[in-house]
């Protein structure tokens, strides 16, 4: 359902939520039910993700990523797995909404798929540009669509 979310209001405006409240977005229910690409994670998964804490290790379309506020070119990647449930042959562009002070770097930034169950797999490399916000920053999406 988070991949499927949408974050804009009837008017076009950004939903007013209050930021950690936020979380992916609002559902849309039509959308959750042919989400096109499916984030696999298995139990195994969430044991190591929750004795190791790698919050960047598990396979889950959302990153949380931490940067000192002095950070300066200092990068963090991480891999990601996507399964095709949509259309046999398709292909997904990236979209990506940088929070301040950060690069965001998708590769492939193209996803393209022949079959249903096919598994495709891409990196994000998260950038500090330099003095990084010592509040939250947020993104407000690293989607293909």
């Amino acid at each position: 359902m988070m991949t499927t979310a949408y974050i804009l209001d009837s008017q076009g405006s950004p939903i007013e939520d209050v930021a950690f409240a936020f979380g992916s977005g609002h559902v849309s229910p039509q959308k959750a039910a042919d989400p096109g690409l499916i984030y696999d994670i298995s139990t195994k998964d969430y044991l190591t993700y929750a004795s190791d804490f790698q919050t960047g290790d598990l396979n889950y379309p959302s990153f949380a990523v931490q940067f000192s506020s002095s950070a300066k070119n200092t990068t963090s990647t991480y891999k990601r797995r996507v399964t095709n449930v949509g259309i046999a042959v398709s292909s997904y562009a990236v979209k990506v909404s940088e929070p301040q002070g950060i690069s965001i770097i998708v590769r492939p930034r193209v996803l393209n798929f022949r079959k249903i169950g096919q598994k495709l797999s891409y990196k994000v490399t998260f950038i500090a540009k330099g003095i990084v916000s010592t509040n939250f920053s947020f993104g407000s999406r690293v989607e293909f669509g």
